[in-house]
């Protein structure tokens, strides 16, 4: 009985051991510095050897990011938007999304406002239909200057990852 008593005695002191040897050389993950792409992210957030591929952008004959509110002034609060689906395949894309503007020919990063977030669910995008949403976008990002911006969402396949984008103009309100 003390054999047992001091095999099990060992064996948790070595577990505990491990426990804590390897808490010690943990260390917190550090974002690269590098400059921001969808694409990047996406590669970061997919497991070593997974099948899903980096993201592409629809082409119109799959799907279609069309935004339903016009015109689009300095004085919108909100964006309504559809996404329609032209394939026999079903796809998957939450309440998040990334807004650029364009700045010399390029899509440049739009920060969000502090203390800004959205739910983090899973919406579903059924074959050969259309789903209808809502963009705070005076939330996310305050009141928008004049100018072009270009809005991305990540959608998903079983098998494969996509942008469904939207370029719209910003004018002047009131």
């Amino acid at each position: 009985m003390k054999r047992k008593s001091l095999v099990l005695a060992l064996i948790s002191a070595l577990l505990f051991s491990a426990c804590v040897r390897e808490s010690e050389t943990a260390r917190p993950y550090v974002p690269p510095q590098a400059e921001f792409s969808p694409s990047a992210v996406f590669e970061e957030a997919v497991p070593t050897g997974a099948s899903v591929s980096a993201p592409r952008e629809f082409s119109a004959t799959e799907a279609a990011l069309n935004l339903k509110t016009s015109p689009i002034t300095t004085d919108t609060d909100w964006l309504d938007y559809e996404i329609v689906n032209h394939t026999a395949a079903e796809y998957t894309y939450g309440e998040d999304f990334t807004l650029f503007r364009d700045k010399d020919g390029g899509w440049e990063y739009v920060d969000m406002l502090p203390d800004s977030g959205w739910n983090d669910i899973g919406i579903i995008l059924t074959p050969h239909s259309v789903n209808n949403g809502s963009i705070d976008i005076g939330h996310f990002f305050g009141t928008l200057s004049m100018g072009t911006y270009r809005i991305e969402k990540d959608v998903f396949s079983e098998d494969e990852a996509f942008i469904a984008a939207v370029e719209f103009e910003v004018t002047s309100g009131k």
